[in-house]
């Protein structure tokens, strides 16, 4: 795949997941996770779904 941003959660297993976008590495990763973008306008979409959440 060429053309996408992929943005690494090494963390990823103490994240919560709530709306189903994290990707695994691999079959047998356990902590690491991903997003996986293609082009801008996903990015936004999800970035204003996010705005205002705070740790």
């Amino acid at each position: 795949m060429t053309g996408f941003l992929s943005l690494m959660f090494f963390k990823g297993a103490l994240l919560k997941d709530l709306d189903g976008i994290f990707e695994r590495q691999g079959p047998n990763s356990r902590v690491g996770y991903w997003m996986c973008f293609t082009n801008g306008h996903d990015i936004l979409i999800e970035a204003k779904k996010h705005q205002n959440m705070r740790p």
